[in-house]
């Protein structure tokens, strides 16, 4: 005989023994994700990608969210600090340090919201997913420029 599986998507995700998902009662009503500015139009068109190829976090195949904002701050100021490094051992010092971020805030306590969320082990406010995220749960949040040192010196609400 025969048997024929219907998978979704979710079935078809891959997930390690460290992935801890979160159950649909633990997720927080919201969570913010940062973002360089000259990104803001591709993501408010499409939406969040896990095949992204950015350089801000440590597996490119995941979305990755905080639920403080202060924790998306001290990201941005790390970010800066670590590109501020590589642009100034480059031969080359046409590059500068992209030091403008754009945050996105998502709203989860929706019932019909339909992505796997897991706790991120390396951060206790965070989170990630390996799905796409619409542009419809994202809102422009803020944006925020910083110093070469890390330092927010402007912030912008959206």
């Amino acid at each position: 005989t025969t048997e024929i599986y219907t998978l979704s998507l979710h079935d078809a995700l891959p997930i390690s023994k460290f992935d801890i998902e979160i159950g649909r009662d633990n997720i927080p009503p919201f969570l913010f994700h940062i973002a360089m500015e000259n990104d803001y139009d591709n993501i408010r068109d499409i939406g969040l990608v896990p095949q992204s190829n950015s350089t801000m976090f440590s597996y490119d195949t995941r979305v990755y969210f905080s639920d403080t904002i202060n924790e998306i701050f001290s990201l941005a100021s790390s970010f800066v600090k670590e590109e501020d490094k590589l642009v100034k051992s480059k031969e080359s010092q046409e590059g500068e340090a992209n030091k403008n971020f754009v945050i996105f805030k998502l709203r989860l306590r929706d019932e019909t919201f339909p992505i796997r969320l897991f706790k991120d082990p390396n951060s206790e406010h965070g989170y990630y997913t390996m799905e796409n995220i619409s542009p419809y749960t994202l809102r422009p949040y803020m944006k925020i420029e910083l110093d070469d040192n890390g330092v927010i010196i402007k912030k912008e609400n959206l």
